[in-house]
């Protein structure tokens, strides 16, 4: 039974590669179906359900099975194979090599080693129909073949840690200074620099050069040095756990990440996650409010917008639990809050 192994190419997008994580995460189509590589050869829907029920193939390097980078998933679907794999950073071949090469798009290319069978194909003018195949290996190339099969993103899990020092709660917010302050503070009054991503959530890496592209501030320059706001903590929570930001071009994976940022603030200020499957108010968050500006930022981090937790903060007139011990005030304080809570999921 002679076998032919056969490399199908394709190119990749970058995305999101500015971040401390474990691991890099590659996905995107390894191969589409239906569409003729620069072989002239084509895949076939379903060519590889039989050989991924028995076989789990790795991710490497150049097709060099001595610089094996990662595990891998694959989903098959009418467009073509879809593969998520991950990369472990603490291999410092990833780290040193292959990171730098994608960053600066010398590598950018997706490839799967397969073989076949030739009862598996069917000869057509431009090469072969691939019926069936075994896939042994997806590889990180330089050259690519196959233009139509583009994988979707290469990204990092956002940074997971409170890395920057907080502010006091009382520090007053204002997100355009904010920003003014950061672009001194860094130096980058013509393009972003390395520092000045670290004081936001997301940013467009399509644009990198764009200050535009830089979304969710969280910092301000305190002191001498760039801390994270809780104010500014309380808005962007806000903003997280209103499902309407999930349409405002950030994909569900980064929206998880981001989350993770700000709740690993929360825990290093000794508070609660926000984003628990259900926010409520707990008789602790209503103790340690002492001003209407911290009612603000739990309404804020109820969903409400900056204009209505202002109106609702002056309007509701709550008191200032923390200089009474009156478990009725506090009763009461608890069920406007969830009022507004339930009126917002």
């Amino acid at each position: 039974m002679e076998q032919i192994v056969k490399n199908c190419t394709n190119i990749f997008d970058i995305k999101g590669m500015d971040t401390d994580s474990p691991f890099v995460t590659v996905e995107g189509y390894c191969t589409t179906y239906n569409s003729a590589d620069l072989c002239g050869d084509i895949m076939k829907p379903g060519a590889f359900t039989a050989s991924l029920k028995s076989f789990s193939p790795i991710l490497l390097w150049q097709h060099d099975h001595s610089q094996p980078l990662g595990t891998t998933e694959f989903i098959d679907d009418d467009k073509g194979l879809y593969m998520i794999a991950k990369m472990p950073k603490k291999d410092s071949f990833v780290s040193n090599r292959v990171l730098p090469q994608l960053e600066t798009r010398t590598v950018k290319s997706f490839s799967i080693g397969i073989n076949y069978r030739r009862d598996w194909v069917t000869p057509i003018s431009s090469g072969v129909e691939v019926n069936r195949a075994n896939l042994q290996e997806v590889s990180l190339v330089t050259f690519p073949a196959n233009p139509d099969a583009l994988i979707g993103a290469i990204s990092k899990s956002v940074k997971t840690e409170a890395t920057l020092h907080i502010a006091s709660v009382d520090t007053l917010w204002d997100s355009e200074k904010a920003i003014h302050n950061i672009r001194s503070f860094t130096g980058s009054l013509e393009t972003p620099s390395s520092e000045y991503k670290k004081s936001f959530l997301w940013y467009d890496d399509k644009l990198p050069n764009d200050f535009t592209s830089y979304k969710f501030p969280f910092t301000d320059v305190v002191d001498g040095e760039i801390k994270a706001i809780p104010e500014a903590l309380s808005i962007a929570t806000g903003i997280l756990n209103d499902a309407k930001t999930k349409s405002a071009g950030v994909n569900p994976d980064d929206l998880s990440h981001m989350r993770d940022i700000v709740s690993s603030y929360y825990a290093k200020m000794g508070r609660s996650d926000p984003f628990e499957s259900k926010k409520w108010v707990t008789i602790d968050d209503v103790k340690n409010i002492t001003n209407r500006r911290d009612y603000e930022c739990i309404l804020r981090e109820l969903g409400c917008t900056k204009n209505a937790s202002v109106y609702l903060a002056n309007k509701l007139n709550l008191p200032a639990i923390a200089t009474s011990e009156k478990d009725e005030e506090i009763k009461n304080t608890l069920e406007i809050l969830h009022s507004i809570n339930l009126s917002l999921t």
